[in-house]
């Protein structure tokens, strides 16, 4: 009986020790100097593993990587998102420009994921905290909801592909595709450029660190659990439904499939970070319908990782107490092989590190106390 009641315990604990229990919420970001390294140590003590930290070469980024490391903290550097840098704007399907770069500028993608990369592994050569540094993060949201990109760039490379003389108004472009029925392989042709884009990063990536995790926010699927969504967030009354316009409110996920696919492979995977749950609150079964699409997709599984926002002003997200927050992340934990992310907010006029201590301290006590 004693052996069976250690078996148990032992294999609670295993479910933990090889998953990632991610802190990545906002307070890393704006507390200073003896604060951070409080909070760095209130993340530690309340069961984290891992924390994104910002990429920097100031003295206070330089201290806090070593904080982190020197407390067993697994790192992840956030390295930002891309910048536009002027030299053709994305074009959406109405013909406006965009106030972001065409996303098949590898020049983008080159600049913020590879020599930041690169540059930052150089820099910090030789210091003992890199030895904790398991992956790098960035984020890509001013590219999941615009349907783009119908610029001269992209459209007349398609229809020089398809041997197509055509010239096309901007505004006219997606209804020219659809009436030819275009428009889905045109969608695909823009998918395959910009996975070739990243498939020659990460080779660059592999040749000096082949073990580097690469992290994005935020994972889209459009449209695929549209029925389950509406089923649960009604169902279950102490969930605070989504707004209808989330369920449509995701137009481009062939940019982070593109990414995804061109990212990963059987060995080394993307960690995806899905903030479904914003929402919703957590949902059972949405990881597993979610993980059952993917492999369908690429054929082999991927580090898929669900987050709630424990703390936000925003309108219309999940209400978070510490109860819910603690009970919540234990479940995504609990029902996810690979681990989960936790992300929380600054409330205006409260104070950061108190604001934000109730839900670590009861995230301490299902994280660590439960197993």
């Amino acid at each position: 009986m004693k052996n069976k009641i250690f078996l148990i315990l032992l294999f609670s604990f295993n479910i933990y020790s090889e998953k990632l229990i991610i802190y990545a919420g906002s307070p890393i970001r704006s507390l200073k100097n003896s604060k951070l390294f409080e909070f760095i140590e209130l993340i530690k003590d309340s069961g984290f593993n891992a924390v994104h930290l910002n990429y920097g070469f100031e003295k206070i980024n330089f201290e806090t990587y070593k904080k982190a490391s020197d407390i067993g903290l697994k790192i992840f550097i956030h390295i930002g998102s891309p910048k536009k840098i002027g030299e053709r704007n994305a074009v959406d399907s109405q013909g406006r420009n965009l106030n972001i770069e065409c996303p098949l500028n590898e020049k983008i993608w080159k600049s913020l994921i590879l020599d930041r990369i690169t540059e930052f592994f150089n820099k910090y050569k030789g210091e003992k905290f890199l030895d904790s540094v398991i992956g790098i993060h960035f984020d890509i949201e001013s590219y999941v909801d615009p349907d783009i990109c119908y610029c001269d760039y992209c459209f007349y490379k398609y229809m020089e592909m398809k041997k197509l003389k055509s010239n096309v108004r901007k505004e006219e472009r997606k209804e020219y595709l659809f009436e030819k029925g275009l428009l889905l392989d045109y969608k695909n042709f823009l998918k395959n450029n910009l996975e070739n884009i990243f498939k020659e990063i990460k080779k660059k990536i592999n040749s000096f660190n082949d073990a580097l995790l690469i992290s994005y926010y935020p994972f889209s699927y459009k449209g695929i659990v549209f029925p389950f969504k509406i089923f649960f967030t009604f169902l279950l009354p102490s969930k605070f439904p989504p707004p209808l316009w989330w369920y449509v409110y995701r137009k481009s996920e062939w940019i982070s499939h593109a990414l995804l696919k061109g990212m990963a492979d059987e060995k080394n995977s993307v960690i995806l970070w899905d903030d479904y749950y914003y929402w919703s609150g957590y949902i059972p079964g949405y990881d597993k319908l979610v993980n059952k699409k993917l492999k369908k997709v690429l054929n082999y599984k991927v580090r898929w990782m669900g987050s709630i926002d424990y703390l936000s002003d925003c309108f219309g997200k999940a209400d978070y107490t510490p109860e819910r927050a603690g009970r919540e992340f234990y479940e995504l934990l609990k029902n996810n092989e690979y681990g989960a992310i936790l992300y929380g907010e600054i409330k205006k006029d409260t104070d950061i590190y108190e604001s934000h201590l109730p839900y670590l301290q009861k995230i301490k006590q299902y994280l660590i106390l439960q197993k």
